[in-house]
């Protein structure tokens, strides 16, 4: 089934131009869905959270439970999108309304009301990942 997934991504993709291939980042994500599958764009998802060898995907009002690490799928996702807040979450860099800090800690509060806890390690990129955003 992998392989069926990678002939459409690369079907809808398509191929740059140039010497050198840029790296390719997924625009849809296909997961089960009560016996299912189910195409879900990268553009709808607010964030992700790891839940121990899964990964939660919310989007808007609903979220999907799939068998993957955070770091793989974190390697599949634009960088320029995404950007990892926590060892156990990444978040849409569009969907951040604002950044929280409360008795020395932070957190994103996102678009959807979510709110997402950051650790000191990576508050570096986060702080890069929305420069010249007003917050």
């Amino acid at each position: 089934m992998r392989e069926l997934e990678e002939i459409v991504a690369n079907l809808r993709g398509g191929a740059p131009a140039g010497d050198a291939p840029a790296p390719t980042y997924e625009r849809e994500l296909w997961i089960q869905d009560r016996g299912d599958r189910l195409s879900l764009p990268v553009a709808a998802l607010d964030w992700v959270a790891a839940e121990r060898d899964y990964v939660r995907l919310h989007a808007g009002a609903r979220s999907f439970l799939v068998r993957q690490p955070l770091g793989d799928l974190e390697e599949r996702l634009d960088p320029r999108h995404f950007v990892r807040v926590h060892r156990s979450a990444l978040v849409r860099i569009d969907r951040i309304a604002r950044v929280r800090r409360a008795m020395g800690r932070t957190s994103v509060v996102l678009t959807t009301g979510a709110e997402v806890p950051v650790s000191r390690r990576h508050l570096r990129g986060l702080k890069a990942a929305t420069v010249g955003r007003a917050l």
